[in-house]
Order: structure tokens, then C-alpha cells, then sequence
């Protein structure tokens, strides 16, 4: 991974961030982070290692998250930041858990406080109890998940104005639903199965792994800046055009017109592909996605 500093931070932040997130990579196992994430974006990755670019400035979150890592490393209870490994058939799956103190296990996080407006994340509740069957290959018994969000962006004065949502505290903690062990083992079997095949054959992601946001039907009046109603087909957005008085033919159009009501379709969003993911401009998919004919995997 090489990395740019298009914000001249000073070379001390520089440092603390490109060698703060340096990422384990084992040639011979998987870790459980890459087991529950895209096979796509595992393979790109592997395949376009030294031309991997990212600007130190885009790191600076996970540089938190780092340091919050490197702290519980200290904590002189429990079992903190050890690695472990575990065989699966033919595969060898590793993993370093956070924190784990008696039977319970933690993750820590640092993230936006919208999070907290989602609820328990999946890739939470994945990430977790395949950690719990790694655990337990190892002799360690698990009986509780519990997943402590350290808010980054958090302040009093979106408490104190009632923000729906928001969360009360800078930090939160989240009990995450407990599989079976024969759940969790069922669930490796399926992810190894995956990034297997994508040895042989580059699968697409999906859209719960690109982050996907459908594009919706806004309904616009007289070119305002605001859209009246967001609809999910444009035959809801048209029924909602009759019912508040408006024509049934009203335009499907590219940008609001200037009298009247009209239809602008909203494309589809890759939240992750446009901003978070680092092999984009190496995916097909995404490339094609964007119109762009430059080649692509």
C-alpha cells in the first residue's frame, strides 16, 4: 500500500498512520475479517497489491481505532489482542479478538453516531460468533457477545435537543444475538466455499457488499430545491402526483422543470465503491456501473 498526503499533515501523523494500520496478512490462512467480507474485493486486492494507493488523511478514523486496539493491550484482565488460529478442512482461518474477559467477549469500534440509529449490524453479529467458534476451537468458552461503539462524532448538545436516534453517551454497548456453534460453523463452511470458487471465478459483489442505496422516484413542483415526496416506483410517485391534484402524466425528466410537478429518477448508489473501497478503479463491475471503459477485472 503506498500512500499520498494531498492535506501536507506533518510527517509524524503521516507515520503514526500508515504504520498504525498495517494489516496482518498470513498467505496461508484467512482471517475472519476477510473470511466475512467480499471474495471480490479479497482477490482484487491479493492481485493488485503494490498498486494500491490511499491518502493518509481518508485513515485517520481508522487510526483511532487503532489506538483504542493498542490500548486494551495494556488492560491487565482478560485476554486482549492474542491471536489465534483454528483449522477448517483444508483452510486455516485466524483472528485476533479484541478483549475476552471471563466468558464474555468484546469488539470495539470506533464509529459515526448514526450507527446507533441502525441497530445491531449484521457483519457485527457474523464477525462475533465466527470469532466465538475460533475461541472455542481453542479451548476458550464463550457465553456472551457484546460489541462497545466508541462514538467519534459525538456530542452533548444533540442529546439535550432530543435528536431521535442519537445516541445518549459517547460510548455504547450492543448484546449481539449468540449462534450455535454448529450455526457458526455452517456459516465458515458457506464464506470458505465462496472465496474458494472466487479463486476460479471472479463473482460479483452483492449489493448488501457494495452498500448499496436503491435509487428512488422524486416527485419535484416548481423546480424547487427540495423534492416533495421520494417514492419507491415511479407508479407510486405518479399516484401521489393525482392524489395531491397534480396531472397523472406529469414528466420523467433528468432535472426539476421550471413549472408543474415532475419526475426525476434517482440513480442507484455504491456507497462503498465510490468511497471506501480501494481496488474500484481495478473492479469491472463498479467500472462498468459508472460507464467508465477503461479495463478492468
Amino acid at each position: 500500500m503506498q500512500f499520498t498526503n494531498v492535506a501536507h499533515l506533518p510527517r509524524s501523523l503521516v507515520w503514526a498512520i500508515s504504520h498504525g494500520n498495517e494489516y496482518i496478512v498470513e498467505p496461508d490462512a484467512i482471517s475472519v475479517t476477510r473470511l466475512i467480507d467480499s471474495p471480490r474485493i479479497g482477490v482484487l486486492q491479493r492481485q493488485h497489491e503494490q498498486e494500491l494507493v490511499a491518502d493518509v488523511s481518508d485513515s485517520v478514523y481508522a487510526m483511532l481505532g487503532t489506538a483504542v486496539h493498542r490500548l486494551l493491550a495494556f488492560y491487565p484482565e482478560g485476554m486482549s489482542e492474542k491471536r489465534y488460529y483454528a483449522q477448517f478442512g483444508d483452510v486455516r482461518i485466524c483472528g485476533t479478538p479484541d478483549l475476552v474477559e471471563g466468558e464474555t467477549l468484546y469488539d470495539y469500534k470506533v464509529v459515526s453516531t448514526w450507527v446507533n440509529s441502525l441497530g445491531i449490524r449484521v457483519d457485527w453479529e457474523r464477525q462475533l460468533n465466527v470469532y466465538r467458534w475460533l475461541l472455542a476451537e481453542n479451548g476458550v468458552q464463550i457465553n456472551e457477545l457484546k460489541l462497545v461503539a466508541v462514538f467519534r462524532d459525538w456530542t452533548a448538545s444533540q442529546v439535550e435537543n432530543g435528536r431521535d436516534g442519537y445516541p445518549s453517551h459517547p460510548a455504547q454497548v450492543y448484546a449481539i444475538p449468540l449462534w450455535t456453534l454448529a450455526e457458526a460453523q455452517g456459516y465458515i463452511d458457506w464464506r470458505v466455499g465462496l472465496h474458494k470458487l472466487a479463486q476460479e471465478h471472479l463473482p460479483e459483489c452483492t449489493p448488501e457488499e457494495r452498500w448499496q442505496r436503491d435509487g428512488v422516484w422524486a416527485v419535484y413542483m416548481n423546480n424547487k430545491a427540495r423534492a416533495e415526496r421520494r417514492a419507491a416506483s415511479e407508479a407510486e410517485a405518479r399516484d401521489w402526483i393525482v392524489e395531491a391534484g397534480g396531472p397523472w402524466d406529469a414528466p420523467l425528466v433528468d432535472t426539476p422543470i421550471k413549472k408543474g410537478y415532475s419526475i426525476v429518477k434517482r440513480p442507484d448508489e455504491w456507497r462503498r465503491c465510490e468511497r471506501y473501497c480501494n481496488v474500484s478503479r481495478f473492479c469491472k463491475q463498479y467500472q462498468e456501473f459508472i460507464g467508465c471503459d477503461q479495463p478492468a477485472q
